[in-house]
């Protein structure tokens, strides 16, 4: 029998405790390799301690994974929507099977509470000064779901912006380029004189809460960090109120943005000053990851 290392991912999608169940989406990744495999599912109930059926055997078909090694698929169908939401106890168990052989086992009503979550998350929206997302919320677009937030603390209080690479890099000015920024200046730096610089340092924060990692961190542009300054009253008061330290106002800030070649941008979180330096200046750093 063929080992398959796989990650189940099940969203149910609008359940409604008087409807019949909606579509169940699914997601699994095979790591061995890339062929096709066949795919069934059936829900049978266990209140009695013995199986009994309550969706039959569906074959969702022979699914092959794509790049990343994701099969997905749904589980619908008119046998499906004879079930009755309200009939639902955690007694019903979801059977995946792949080639045949009984992959996992799966509560329904735990799947129904997870996709409540997610649903209720999707549809939160955030302003700015929310501790969210592992820091301070700091920018939102007009929709309140999509926006960046800047870290806690400062990554550095003193640190150069680059690691000694004499190399022309492509940056780019606007909300969220500071991201794409970031890997850029990595790529162009890489490990330099193999001391650490903003950018670097930036990419590898790591911030726990709740037992969450916050990766995926960034140096903010200067379009970014300007849009910071614009809230830096609100901004430092939420981040003082939630354990963190502020950014000073008067003291400068590296961005992922430069002058010119041999100079980059430093700035102000007051909003009201800028620095041409050379890359080996040390400047403040703090990181901002976008949700």
């Amino acid at each position: 029998m063929r080992k398959l290392l796989m990650l189940v991912l099940v969203l149910v999608f609008g359940f409604n405790i008087s409807s019949a169940l909606e579509p169940v989406a699914v997601s699994i990744i095979k790591t061995d390799n890339t062929n096709a495999v066949a795919v069934t599912v059936e829900l049978n109930n266990y209140t009695s301690g013995s199986a009994v059926n309550v969706l039959p055997s569906t074959s969702i078909g022979s699914l092959t994974p794509n790049s990343s090694g994701v099969i997905s698929f749904v589980v619908d169908g008119t046998a499906w929507e004879t079930i009755a939401a309200s009939s639902v106890n955690s007694y019903y168990v979801l059977d995946v099977k792949v080639d045949g052989s009984l992959y996992a086992q799966y509560r329904l009503d735990e799947l129904v509470a997870l996709s409540s979550s997610a649903q209720v998350e999707a549809a939160k929206t955030y302003k700015v000064g929310d501790f969210a997302h592992g820091g301070i919320v700091a920018y939102v677009d007009a929709s309140g779901k999509h926006g960046f937030v800047v870290s806690m603390k400062d990554i550095s209080t003193g640190m150069r912006w680059w690691a000694g690479t004499d190399e022309i890099i492509t940056l780019n000015s606007g909300i969220y380029n500071g991201e794409q920024n970031t890997m850029n200046i990595i790529t162009a730096q890489g490990e330099g004189d193999g001391g650490n610089y903003a950018a670097k340092a930036c990419h590898n924060y790591r911030y726990v809460h709740d037992g969450v990692i916050y990766r995926d961190w960034y140096l903010p542009n200067s379009d970014e960090f300007l849009a910071m300054s614009n809230k830096n009253a609100l901004i430092n008061t939420s981040i003082v109120n939630n354990g963190g330290d502020a950014l000073p106002l008067t003291s400068y800030y590296w961005v992922s943005s430069t002058y010119y070649n041999d100079k980059a941008i430093g700035l102000y979180f007051n909003g009201m000053a800028g620095s041409f330096p050379i890359r080996s200046t040390l400047y403040r750093v703090r990181a901002i990851r976008a949700f």
